[in-house]
């Protein structure tokens, strides 16, 4: 027997998925076959235990099942409840499906960078249902910064401005910037507004597959790794929002996308 190794893995469980009879099954049938394993294996060093721990909580992680909803009012509801525990749920929006979780929370927004195998210091997008909601980000909102979410808001475009400090770093990506985006689509919006909280949402795939555009698509990378799919309609863009940083004395895009430097100049009357 090894309690702390039992102990680990059923609160892995719990944390990373919504235990359901089947599953409960499925982990118990694992630990019997793990404390078999672990009669039988000597840990040199604590580094060791807990690298094959990791390796186990991975293994255990794949047989189990994201949950799917649609839109009606009840699965955003679900969803939205998801996030607010600290689970991920991948949605649509109009550029690609996003894959979401509390972004004023630095452990499920962790959670984020271990399911995709994202580098940790890659920035994630905060999302967000009402401009209001930017107050909670930032303390410093330009003129510049009003003109362009008149313009493109709600839509594909992402600005970077300054980080209060409640917003967690890990989000950030290790910056004092956020980067925040109002997306134009009516299930992001409500999944969004029914959370109460910023969502971190950068794209719901794998590290270096490509982003997708239908539920479909995430299942096939992200099955197993998160805890739900909203599937909505595919998504109507189909490319990620234009990032534009608005922490200098001009704007400066960051990241091409739909919008273009003409769209930007166009509304800035420049």
């Amino acid at each position: 027997d090894n309690p702390r190794l039992e102990s680990e893995l059923l609160l892995a469980g719990a944390a990373y998925c919504f235990i359901r009879p089947f599953e409960l099954n499925a982990l118990a049938n694992r630990l019997v076959l793990i404390s078999d394993w672990s009669e039988n294996t000597t840990f040199k060093s604590q580094e060791k235990a807990d690298s094959d721990l990791e390796i186990i909580i991975s293994d255990i992680m794949q047989i189990l099942d994201t949950r799917i909803f649609g839109t009606t009012e009840e699965d955003i509801r679900k969803g939205a409840e998801i996030l607010r525990d600290g689970g991920l749920v991948a949605f649509p929006t109009e550029t690609v499906y996003g894959l979401g979780a509390n972004g004023m929370d630095a452990e499920a927004a962790g959670k984020v960078y271990a399911a995709k195998g994202r580098p940790s210091d890659n920035p994630m997008i905060l999302h967000i249902a009402d401009r209001k909601d930017l107050g909670c980000l930032t303390d410093k909102v330009t003129a510049d910064m009003e003109t362009l979410m008149d313009a493109f808001w709600p839509g594909p475009m992402t600005m970077v401005v300054e980080a209060l400090p409640q917003v967690p770093r890990v989000t950030t990506g290790g910056l004092d910037t956020v980067a925040v985006r109002m997306p134009d689509h009516p299930v992001a919006l409500a999944l969004i507004s029914e959370s109460g909280v910023p969502i971190a949402a950068p794209s719901a795939n794998a590290s270096g597959r490509p982003s997708p555009t239908s539920g479909q698509h995430v299942l096939d990378d992200l099955n197993g790794r998160i805890h739900a799919v909203v599937m909505g309609d595919n998504c109507q863009i189909g490319i990620e929002s234009t990032v534009i940083d608005m922490t200098g004395e001009m704007p400066m895009i960051l990241r091409p996308g739909k919008l273009t430097a003409e769209d930007f100049e166009k509304a800035m009357d420049i």
